[in-house]
């Protein structure tokens, strides 16, 4: 039995790979797509999902100050509500975010930190009854990050709906099972500065590109393809 949740990769991109929208946010098929994206995401029944720093802050946008006089905050992972049954699970590396309540349209809200965080953001967390987990000393170790999941909420399968560097940082791992893509009939047309699906931070080693079985394919309204893929991971990456 794995040590971690099946990761499904669920995503809208253009026929070029792009991610953002801005520059056809203005097209036909681009007030469709929210809709789209969250009926095809429906479908896996799936009641946790993954999403960066980035999207965080779209949903917890303010800036206050956090209290600097608290007192000393115990060691490790704090779980707020171990028996919630769905779960929105976020990326804080530096402890950026300052959040308002503790849930995203019902999920209970667990924010992935790393050791450096300081104990007036985690006080912050727990005074709003925010689960944390501790995952990597200065960046994120998404092995760890998958492996508390399920050890701390028994999450067995979780929708990875990051930016490129995540999504291409746990392909990279070996860490996704699935993807699902939507894509949309349009060309960005955008460059390198334009995020793309799975992206790296450095130059992609010659081992980086993962073959695919097709398990699903359907025309949606609008001409927008939903893709359905197994990743087929090599010995030396499954996780």
């Amino acid at each position: 039995m794995s040590k971690r949740p099946y990761v499904i990769c669920h995503m809208v991109a253009t026929i070029d790979g792009k991610i953002l929208s801005r520059r056809w946010k203005h097209f036909k098929v681009a007030k469709a797509i929210g809709g789209q994206y969250e009926e095809t995401g429906a479908e896996f029944e799936v009641g946790s999902w993954l999403v960066g720093t980035k999207t965080l802050r779209e949903f917890f946008p303010g800036t206050k100050s956090l209290k600097q006089s608290v007192a000393p905050v115990p060691k490790g992972n704090f779980v707020a509500n171990p028996d919630a049954e769905t779960f929105a699970v976020g990326l804080d590396t530096n402890g950026s975010v300052r959040f308002d309540e503790n849930e995203i349209g019902g999920d209970h809200l667990i924010v992935m930190i790393t050791a450096k965080v300081g104990d007036a953001y985690k006080a912050h967390l727990r005074e709003l009854g925010i689960s944390y987990l501790i995952c990597g000393e200065d960046e994120i170790d998404f092995v760890e990050l998958l492996e508390s999941l399920k050890k701390e909420f028994k999450i067995k399968k979780i929708l990875l709906e990051g930016g490129g560097l995540i999504n291409g940082a746990m392909l990279q791992a070996g860490l996704i099972d699935e993807i699902s893509q939507l894509i949309v009939p349009i060309v960005d047309g955008g460059g390198a500065e334009i995020s793309g699906l799975y992206d790296l931070r450095t130059e992609a080693p010659e081992t980086a590109a993962f073959d695919l079985t097709l398990i699903e394919q359907q025309t949606l309204k609008h001409g927008t393809q939903w893709l359905r893929y197994r990743v087929k991971h090599p010995a030396s990456t499954k996780k």
